[in-house]
């Protein structure tokens, strides 16, 4: 048993760490940022209350989707180039389309298999990180002598240890998807991550940050770090949770980057911002 939880901790801190390497900036559940928003929290959540929702279906979600699209009022990070969308390549204003209805269709259940076949085939192709996998695998072999040969085996297995049922989106909040495009040619700092985007943060101060668990997030580093620019995709809306999760709202922030190598944006980071602190949203990026 000790054994085991030694194990565990140490794929904690795994996720942790590529957490923190994604954003650029951590995120603790209570931390407040220095500036609250206008308002209070009971009136954004009676604004929330009255909004209509939309349940998860394919169409439901295409048109949520083109919506939020054309909501473009999030803001951009500082320090960094606002993109109109009409100066998109055709490529890109289709594949972000599709990037967007397949993450909602991905979450929409507790399945770990379509999630997986999202962010590391769909949006990839590309591999756990190495560190992570070996602690998963060795975790597995600890407790029940399973042997995880390949990543969906090991990102099935941790997503099944996590126990959380998944994001327990029940429905969406319509109008309330925002978004924005920006560029950079220079390492993301603090002060650009998604969390300083939102303003919901601000207004909870709950909040989870997850960052990509899988390599194809060292390329956007490295091609940052020479200099390259880089397009970037911040979304923002509002789900309430199934009733196992009490029916809260939950505010997400979502941020893809584009790969001009495989032609696709690519998830990089994934906000939780709810009103009551919850230990229920542990699952996979």
């Amino acid at each position: 048993m000790t054994q085991n939880k030694r194990v565990l901790s140490a794929i904690v801190a795994v996720l942790v760490a590529i957490t923190i390497l994604h954003a650029g900036y951590r995120v603790f559940r209570g931390e407040r940022a220095s500036v609250s928003p206008p308002g209070s929290r009971g009136e954004r959540l009676e604004t929330w209350n009255d909004m209509r929702r939309l349940e998860l279906t394919d169409g439901n979600i295409s048109s949520f989707v083109r919506s939020m699209l054309s909501n473009r009022t999030l803001p951009v990070p500082k320090g960094t180039s606002a993109v109109s969308f009409d100066d998109l390549t055709d490529f890109q204003s289709t594949d972000i389309q599709e990037a967007l209805e397949g993450f909602f269709t991905a979450y929409r259940e507790n399945d770990p298999h379509p999630v997986y076949d999202y962010l590391a085939i769909s949006r990839g192709p590309t591999q756990l990180a190495p560190e992570l996998k070996r602690n998963i695998q060795d975790f597995a072999r600890s407790e029940q002598a399973l042997t995880l040969v390949t990543d969906a085996e090991a990102f099935v297995h941790l997503w099944n240890d996590l126990g959380s049922n998944g994001s327990g989106w029940e429905f969406l909040l319509d109008k309330s998807g925002e978004s924005c495009f920006w560029e950079t040619n220079t390492p993301l700092t603090p002060d650009q991550s998604i969390q300083m985007v939102l303003t919901d943060p601000a207004l909870f101060g709950n909040t989870t940050s997850k960052g990509h668990v899988f390599e194809i997030t060292l390329k956007l580093h490295e091609s940052l770090a020479l200099g390259n620019k880089v397009r970037f995709c911040d979304v923002f809306f509002v789900a309430e949770l199934n009733e196992a999760k009490d029916r809260d709202f939950c505010a997400t922030g979502v941020r893809f980057w584009f790969c001009e190598d495989i032609k696709k944006w690519v998830p990089h980071t994934l906000l939780l911002v709810t009103p009551a602190i919850r230990q229920d949203l542990q699952f996979l990026f």
